[in-house]
């Protein structure tokens, strides 16, 4: 089975959201629904997605629950519950018993700029062990400076499971040794996966990213995600450009790394 990681819809709701304004997001600054990610995942051969929250409201993480139950192509949501206000748990039951809360198996933070004294403080641990206990996913969105800080969380908190977006915001055209160490770093932590998805993804060092973080991560923890439709924007084709850039690695290596991860961390079935 293969899974996309890392896709998006939104509506009309969400064209005034900043990020989407951008000049660099014009290209995307319209509705991409259902039927339209249902219609990609088809031309790329692809069984399930993995629906990521691109609005961050309660009635953007309901309307993204609803849309996903009425299609069978949806293997799992990442909603953007903040797992730091009052009364996140609550909101998290809230869902749940919301139409489509079934498929709710994760939730998405931000962590740029994040240090590691601050992730690894009483708040923030408290706050993703409780996530832990509700059996949730903590889905991050990093840059390469960010994951020393996710490593010592992931430590601070046994059994969690992070799944951190876009590679983990390497710098392309150049890789850094803090976006290196970083990755190491990560990866020695049990419950730590890392999505290849991203801008990353159209890069010209993909084969050497993917490389740096096969050998850390192995393909049991790495995930390919086409970030559709915000992939548009490099002229579409980032699943097609994941399979080739994994084509050396062993048909069970691939297995893991187009499907079976996703599948497993997601409680995806076939």
């Amino acid at each position: 089975m293969l899974v996309d990681a890392h896709t998006h819809v939104w509506g009309h709701e969400l064209l005034d959201a900043p990020w989407l304004r951008a000049d660099a997001a014009a290209g995307i600054r319209r509705p991409f629904g259902i039927q339209q990610l249902e219609h990609e995942l088809d031309l790329a051969g692809v069984d399930r997605a993995v629906l990521v929250a691109a609005e961050e409201t309660a009635a953007g993480d309901r309307r993204l629950l609803e849309v996903a139950s009425r299609s069978e192509r949806i293997g799992a949501v990442v909603g953007s519950v903040d797992p730091f206000a009052p009364g996140a748990q609550e909101r998290v039951a809230l869902l749940r018993n919301a139409p489509g809360g079934e498929l709710l198996r994760g939730v998405r933070v931000s962590a740029v700029g994040a240090d590691a004294e601050g992730w690894a403080s009483r708040d923030v641990t408290t706050a993703f062990a409780a996530l832990r206990d509700l059996g949730l996913v903590v889905e991050v969105l990093a840059d390469e400076g960010a994951l020393p800080a996710l490593a010592a969380v992931g430590r601070a908190v046994p059994g969690l499971t992070v799944v951190v977006d876009h590679l983990g915001g390497p710098t392309p055209g150049g890789l850094r040794d803090c976006w290196r160490t970083g990755i190491r770093e990560l990866a020695a932590v049990d419950g730590a996966h890392l999505k290849v998805s991203g801008d990353a993804v159209f890069a010209a060092d993909l084969p050497e990213m993917l490389a740096t973080v096969g050998d850390a991560f192995g393909p049991s923890r790495l995930m390919a995600g086409s970030d559709w439709p915000v992939s548009t924007l490099h002229g579409g084709g980032a699943w097609r450009r994941l399979v080739e850039a994994t084509s050396p690695g062993s048909r069970d290596e691939r297995a893991l790394l187009l499907g079976g991860t996703a599948a497993r961390v997601y409680g995806i079935a076939a």
